[in-house]
C-alpha cells in the first residue's frame, strides 16, 4: 500500500513538472 501511494505521488509530481517545465522533458 505504501509503495502504491508513493508511486501515485511521484506520478502527480512528474505530471505537474511536465506542464511546469515541458522543455526539461523535451
Amino acid at each position: 500500500v505504501v509503495v502504491y501511494v508513493e508511486v501515485v505521488v511521484e506520478s502527480r509530481v512528474v505530471h505537474e513538472r511536465k506542464f511546469a517545465q515541458p522543455k526539461s522533458y523535451d
